[in-house]
């Protein structure tokens, strides 16, 4: 019988062994990058062998703690069956490769089976402990009150599966599949919709690889959560409180009773822009004597790239070759505008019946005037507008004596036009960035800062939070208290929020320049070129990516996902709780200026 003495004792030993086992599972993860890191030292071996014992080991042993102390053992393997299963894979597979490694002894050179079997192992310690994980109810009930802290974790794990699946032999051409910190690199380039490369997509990775990648940009520009709810949705299965809050949260939906038909109108509208894009791209490309097959997948890959502003491209020079290819250029940039707006700001034009009329009246009104659009929607509408206008006109006007100047004046206005949407996050190129002047990497830069809405699939620092600082600037210096956008007075809230996220994404962008200026000896304009493009989420280059030592790839890497997170949500999930103490003390005045 069950005593509380005895389910305190248990409860105290599940608590020692739950973080032992993670612990154990941080230190599998630092081997793996040791095991591919080809550093020549016997301590290697050993250390990563204890770590394989020392997880199989709390791997076991949590299981027999479990069954022993659960009261009931017939009905705590029928609820835990699929757990069970997973551990005694996952100790026949580590035995197996043990075996290999010291009894069989393989030849290294001339197989990869034991590269599998890490591969494989690695994978099962990965769901093994995140299945654990998800068992802490503590732990769990926190990431549902917090949304933000659930988004992050989500791409994390997809990173990190994406990275294994890439290690895989037959992901890559010559078979033995990426190295643990490419493999990293470019799972967190596709997820989180960048599209710097260190190795060349169109060339390096076989078809599954590449789909494989495809996966990755739909589900980083999508986000893991929305398609999951998606497929629950699509499976009829009903929403909890805690699912609508978490739903609501990426989808800036406030009535939770539409969250269920907000999701629905994100994914048909997604997959029917990249369904269009499809088709369009796939004449575009038949046109040009590419292969049926070969056109249909081209087209596929290219059209979910560009409207996740992912900016991968199965072209080895991304798409200089299509410089001027009107209809491939302007395929790509629509998908990469429309990508760039939101979904909200879409959804919120797809209400408008007749008459449009953004920017005058009070927005929200309906009647016989009509429905108008909402505040959020004009403001990214109009900015939108004036940095594409002004965007092409000063390209155009820096660049047709330099590197435009040897082409008629029709491609110079179309290579100016898609430089510009390109650079609000995108990555495709139908020009080399290396070859432009001073003054037109400033501006290729203050285009990458800004980026492109909130809520969409690109990155940057947000064109509603440019209109919000500017807005605060312009407020400050008229002389009025409120801060105000058209008819409409912002929240202090919202004025402070967008502040935080300017100061934020200036202090990341200055420490990643500081940091890779450390690790890498690269022309200095090139190295801040390649940390904007990172953490805006753009993936141009001036050329350095492939050339990035392994500390410089990490520390690309780390930037692609703050700038993909956002600064808001990462910040919100470092936060967790808000405190009040009740403690106010004195105000008073400093001296600034």
């Amino acid at each position: 019988m069950e005593t509380p003495a005895r389910s305190r004792r248990i409860e105290n030993i599940r608590k020692i062994l739950t973080p032992v086992i993670i612990f154990t599972f941080v230190l599998s993860i630092i081997s793996l990058f040791l095991e591919q890191a080809e550093i020549d030292s016997p301590f290697i071996g050993v250390f990563t062998n204890a770590v394989d014992f020392t997880l199989a080991f709390f791997i076991l042993l949590e299981l027999i703690f479990e069954l022993i102390s659960a009261p009931y053992k017939g009905i705590w393997l029928k609820n835990n069956l699929a757990s069970t299963l997973f551990s005694a894979a996952f100790l026949i597979l580590f035995t197996y490769n043990k075996y290999v490694e010291f009894v069989i002894q393989p030849d290294l050179e001339s197989g990869f089976q034991i590269a599998g079997l890490i591969v494989v192992r690695n994978f099962f310690m990965l769901f093994k402990v995140f299945g654990r994980i998800r068992r802490i109810s503590a732990l769990l009930n926190n990431l549902t009150i917090h949304p933000a802290q659930t988004l992050v974790l989500s791409f994390l794990m997809v990173i990190l599966v994406g990275t294994f699946f890439l290690m895989l032999p037959v992901t890559t051409v010559d078979g033995s599949g990426l190295n643990f910190i490419d493999a990293l690199f470019t799972t967190t380039s596709a997820v989180c919709v960048t599209g710097l490369i260190v190795v060349d997509t169109a060339t390096h990775f076989t078809l599954l690889g590449q789909a494989g990648i495809l996966i990755l940009i739909q589900i980083g520009g999508l986000g893991i959560m929305i398609l999951s709810y998606s497929a629950a949705w699509a499976l009829r299965r009903s929403f909890s409180l805690q699912d609508k809050l978490l739903i609501s949260y990426m989808t800036n939906e406030d009535d939770l009773n539409r969250v269920s038909r907000s999701l629905l109108q994100i994914i048909t509208l997604t997959f029917s822009i990249e369904a269009l894009g499809a088709l369009w791209l796939f004449f575009s490309f038949f046109s040009e004597g590419m292969a049926l097959g070969k056109s249909a997948w081209f087209a596929v890959f290219h059209s979910v790239s560009a409207f996740c502003n992912a900016g991968f491209a199965l072209f080895s020079d991304s798409l200089e070759g299509f410089a001027g290819n009107i209809p491939v250029n302007l395929g790509v940039a629509f998908l990469i505008i429309c990508g760039g707006l939101s979904f909200a700001v879409m959804m919120d034009l797809m209400k408008i019946p007749g008459k449009l009329r953004p920017f005058s009246g009070r927005a929200g009104i309906s009647g016989k005037r009509g429905l108008q659009l909402q505040l959020n929607t004009r403001v990214v509408l109009l900015v939108n507008l004036i940095l594409l206008t002004a965007g092409v006109l000063i390209f155009y006007g820096l660049e047709y004596r330099n590197s435009l100047s040897a082409e008629p004046v029709g491609r110079q206005y179309l290579l100016a036009f898609f430089q510009t949407v390109t650079l609000r996050t995108a990555g495709f190129n139908t020009m080399n960035f290396a070859s432009l002047g001073s003054a037109a990497l400033m501006l290729s830069l203050f285009l990458m800062i800004i980026g492109g809405a909130s809520g969409s699939t690109a990155g940057g620092m947000k064109v509603n939070t440019v209109a919000v600082v500017f807005s605060y600037l312009k407020s400050r210096l008229t002389g009025r208290d409120r801060v105000r956008i058209f008819e409409y007075t912002l929240t202090r809230n919202t004025s402070s929020n967008a502040l935080v996220l300017f100061i934020f994404a200036v202090s990341t962008i200055f420490a990643g320049v500081f940091f890779l200026s450390i690790s890498e000896e690269q022309p200095f304009q090139d190295i801040v070129f390649e940390v904007v493009s990172a953490f805006a989420t753009v993936g141009v280059s001036r050329g350095i990516t492939s050339g990035l030592s392994t500390p410089g790839r990490l520390i690309i890497s780390i930037l692609m996902f703050m700038g993909r997170i956002g600064p808001l949500t990462l910040l919100t999930a470092l936060a967790g709780r808000r405190v009040n103490d009740g403690v106010y003390y004195p105000e008073t005045d400093i001296l600034i200026g």
